[in-house]
């Protein structure tokens, strides 16, 4: 049995809970091949070689980054001789999750998915961290936290244990279709958010600059998912197809990518253990 867990991380929430799904799964003993890599190099027609896949993405509008819509797009139906695949998926998230989950899920469910579980790990936001300063006390609470331990992520490990040992012994998986979560709030909630969303977002993407500190690294060019950066005569250049992941703000060795004044001298988050490495990730070819 082959368990792929795939993602997309801006800028380490994500793939820290991939890598501690992961780390989890090979440890309970299963006798099954667990895969991890992210969307940004993995073919979408290869999930179709897995039994199962766990799959994660951070939350962005209360739905997933324009990156992972376009990923869940480019995944073909299921090819005729081959059964349904189970699907887990988790998402990472500062505040709420919204519909995320059944909204994501929902594109993928008629090319031959069946839904076996989910869950919302609440972590901090980088979108939030880049207004901050390094001594104020919610970037004290996000560096003191324990990531070693997260329940929830436990519980959805013991649900992914559960679905192995059962899918073992012969039983057809679509009898294990667990019913996609429901926020009524959200529902209502969504069209006023997204709105505000559209203005705030296109408001900050305009204002993407880097400042005397930027060395023409390119490192920003390399980890873009969107390759919306460029070095074009020495000068870096932000086009408009920038999905606001914060991936090259946070990344920058020099602290030079800004956000119009808002972000100067602000602190920059490199994931739960401080060792998120997009470039090391980006390499990791399946």
């Amino acid at each position: 049995m082959k368990l792929l867990i795939l993602y997309f991380s801006g800028t380490g929430n994500t793939e820290y809970v991939s890598s501690y799904i992961e780390d989890s799964l090979k440890k309970l003993g299963l006798s099954i091949e667990v895969i991890r890599v992210c969307i940004e190099v993995f073919p979408p027609e290869k999930v179709w070689d897995f039994d199962l896949i766990c799959f994660g993405f951070p939350i962005f509008d209360l739905d997933s980054p324009e990156v992972v819509k376009k990923y869940l797009e480019r995944i073909p139906s299921k090819p005729g001789e081959l059964l349904p695949i189970g699907l887990f998926m988790f998402v990472t998230m500062g505040y709420s999750a919204g519909n995320a989950i059944r909204r994501n899920f929902k594109r993928l469910e008629k090319k031959g998915f069946v839904f076996l579980g989910s869950v919302a790990v609440k972590m901090p936001g980088s979108d939030g961290l880049i207004m901050l300063n390094e001594d104020s006390k919610y970037v004290k609470e996000a560096l003191e936290r324990n990531y070693d331990e997260i329940p929830e992520v436990d519980n959805f490990i013991d649900r992914i244990k559960e679905i192995i040992i059962k899918i073992k012994s012969k039983r057809d998986i679509a009898q294990f279709k667990s019913k996609l979560p429901l926020s009524v709030g959200s529902l209502l909630i969504s069209p006023f958010f997204k709105l505000v969303y559209i203005i705030l977002i296109g408001y900050l993407k305009k204002r993407f600059r880097v400042d005397e500190n930027c060395i023409r690294c390119e490192l920003c060019v390399k980890i873009c998912p969107n390759h919306n950066i460029s070095l074009i005569e020495d000068e870096i250049i932000f086009d408009k197809k920038c999905s606001l992941c914060l991936r090259c703000i946070h990344q920058c060795p020099q602290h030079a990518i800004q956000i119009g004044k808002y972000t100067v001298n602000k602190f920059r988050w490199h994931g739960p253990k401080g060792n998120f490495k997009p470039l090391k990730m980006l390499k990791e070819v399946y």
